[in-house]
């Protein structure tokens, strides 16, 4: 953490370096930083926090040996016709601000952990496509109204929660997923829901 324009040189002296952590660095040249990292063959945990996107996307597929990402971007991206970020990563935590947008996951085929928490996305693309996935997180993202139906494809899916997202119903179809075990529908809207059986969800009032 701190205002820098470009890393420390300093890090080249951690050849063993897997954990890095970037934020509040609002001149970083992310266009040549990716390339930098490029000098750590064991880097596998990278969290990011920058206001433009763009130049994360960009970079972010130049490493290939990354287990985890997290990426924050407190900037609204506005009228976005789509988004897709491409990594090999296995866990990935997104918070976005993409208003009006759609976010495409299809660049992800390796990630068993998503979250994608507090982003103003419009729609979900390509989340049929990750095969891998077994837990997914889209925690306080009050423009979803409904559970995206893509995710019904996905085989090895035990967790998905949605916590405080504006779910107007719970799709029977939930119940047809054959390894989903554990579902977060809290605060969404004005009801509760009530597991009534192996496969299926009732609606309640409070």
């Amino acid at each position: 953490k701190g205002s820098f324009d470009k890393c420390p040189e300093l890090l080249l002296r951690c050849p063993e370096l897997y954990n890095l952590k970037i934020s509040d660095s609002p001149n970083m040249d992310f266009e040549h930083f990716f390339d930098y990292l490029l000098q750590f063959p064991k880097l596998e945990h990278l969290s990011i926090q920058h206001n433009n996107l763009e130049e994360i996307i960009t970079g972010i597929s130049k490493l290939k040996n990354l287990d985890s990402l997290e990426i924050k971007c407190t900037e609204v991206i506005d009228n976005a016709d789509k988004i897709q970020l491409k990594s090999n990563v296995k866990r990935a935590k997104f918070t976005l601000k993409i208003k009006n947008g759609n976010f495409d996951l299809s660049g992800l085929p390796h990630v068993s952990r998503l979250s994608i928490n507090d982003s103003d996305i419009h729609k979900f693309i390509g989340i049929d496509t990750l095969s891998n996935l077994r837990e997914l997180n889209l925690d306080n993202n009050e423009t979803l109204t409904e559970v995206p139906s893509a995710i019904y494809s996905l085989p090895k899916l035990k967790n998905l929660s949605m916590y405080s997202c504006k779910i107007l119903s719970v799709p029977v179809d939930l119940g047809k997923m054959p390894r989903l075990r554990h579902v977060n529908f809290s605060y969404a809207q004005k009801y509760e829901y009530e597991h009534v059986g192996k496969s299926s969800y009732r609606r309640r009032r409070r």
